[in-house]
């Protein structure tokens, strides 16, 4: 078990480490979405702390792992604000220990990483100042535009480069000679990119093997 700090640490271990209390926490506090997906079995208390060292003292987490109707697994991760004052900072820390617990999850399995479960995510506070954190990541980013607003783990842009049509690489046409070299195809597009790129630059030597053109000849170096 993580090392206790302060009171609230040993109360908040005490209350939740008995299955059959931490099973009535999830019930009566969950989303009636999500609870309802939860199936009889009690939740099992996972070993181990993922709260940062800096912020010991004034937070502490649990994480469970619980059956869910479906038959798979989720977690849920339970973190207890101390402070008097609630931190700004939550939201970004949380999605910290989430990434923390994911890869601790998955180790070194493929197939695991493939796999992730669901973790649900459970903030306890009693301070005394009213809760003034943003509720979630999202809306800490600076941009009203959600085709903005990426969050961690949440999808990403790809852009896979041998899947692609060479026109569609790029309008710019160093960037396209860069992409093809790239995809390993540069001598198949030696012309468009030599080209494409002034002679004696940095970035032609780097894209280009050394060559020697004479007549119709033409030779590496």
């Amino acid at each position: 078990m993580a090392e206790l700090h302060n009171p609230h640490d040993t109360l908040f271990r005490a209350l939740l480490s008995d299955p059959g209390r931490a099973r009535d926490f999830l019930r009566d506090h969950l989303p009636n979405t999500i609870a309802g997906q939860l199936a009889d079995a009690p939740p099992e208390i996972v070993e181990g702390g993922f709260v940062d060292e800096a912020l010991a003292g004034s937070q502490s987490d649990l994480l469970m792992k619980v059956a869910l109707t479906s038959g798979t697994d989720a977690f849920v991760y339970v973190l207890a604000e101390h402070k008097s004052t609630p931190d700004p900072a939550l939201p970004l820390q949380l999605a910290s220990y989430m990434v923390r617990i994911w890869k601790r999850y998955a180790g070194t399995g493929t197939a695991r990483l493939r796999a992730l479960p669901p973790i649900i995510p459970v903030v306890v506070y009693h301070g005394a100042e009213p809760w003034t954190v943003p509720d979630s990541l999202r809306d800490m980013i600076a941009t009203d535009d959600p085709d903005l607003a990426f969050l961690p783990g949440a999808g990403y842009i790809l852009r896979n480069l041998r899947a692609m049509e060479i026109d569609a690489l790029s309008r710019n046409a160093a960037l396209r000679a860069g992409f093809i070299t790239l995809r390993q195809e540069a001598l198949a597009f030696l012309a468009e990119i030599a080209g494409s790129l002034p002679e004696g630059t940095d970035l032609r030597r780097q894209v280009l093997p050394p060559f020697k053109i004479s007549g119709s000849d033409l030779t590496f170096v």
